[in-house]
């Protein structure tokens, strides 16, 4: 499925990744790779997190969304890589999160109708306090640090991005989110598409 066109930020990169996110934690479920009762129970509560995310996102852009979750093709193969063993899925898990933050802060310069800008804030908040459980179930620090992140600062768009360190989210654009999300190959779909820069 060709993703073609031009695409909203909140339409595009962050429907996505709730799509992807809502796929992604009931099938680390059904994997049973994770054995613990409380970390099930916890990626189970964000696998409906996730879900409730992607009805709201469809509900608030009505017919004006992009793509149907019917349209997504998933790469059983690439998404069983990411299910192989505990780790994997919980260092997935903080990726996917604390790129959903990226990714709704990069979207808030662009978002003008208070409909969407009351969406992207709401949503944001909650993965941040998610990717902050999923690093605390690995041991690692609940923020995520400058070394740590995918788009490096050489990278990022200045004018998004005039504060920078560990008090501050980036804010990266949706061609660097699809980029992202291109590199975990968990998804047969072309993503292409003018997208919003």
């Amino acid at each position: 499925y060709n993703f073609g066109g031009f695409f909203s930020t909140l339409n595009f990169s962050n429907t996505l990744l709730e799509e992807l996110e809502a796929a992604f934690y009931p099938a680390v479920i059904k994997s049973n790779q994770i054995t613990d009762a409380k970390e099930l129970d916890y990626l189970s509560a964000l696998g409906n997190h996730e879900a409730a995310h992607v009805k709201f996102l469809r509900g608030v852009l009505g017919n004006n969304a992009t793509f149907q979750t019917s349209d997504l093709s998933f790469n059983r193969q690439g998404l069983s890589m990411l299910l192989s063993d505990r780790n994997k899925i919980l260092n997935t898990a903080v990726t996917l999160e604390d790129l959903g933050i990226h990714a709704y802060n990069g979207a808030g310069p662009s978002l003008t109708n208070p409909t969407y800008i009351l969406a992207a804030g709401s949503i944001v908040s909650v993965e941040a306090r998610h990717a902050a459980g999923m690093r605390a179930l690995l041991g690692r620090p609940t923020t995520e640090a400058d070394n740590e992140r995918l788009i490096k600062n050489a990278d990022l768009q200045t004018n998004l991005n005039p504060f920078k360190g560990c008090a501050y989210d980036e804010l990266y654009t949706p061609k660097q989110i699809v980029s992202v999300v291109s590199s975990f190959g968990i998804l047969n779909n072309s993503i292409n598409g003018s997208l919003v820069a």
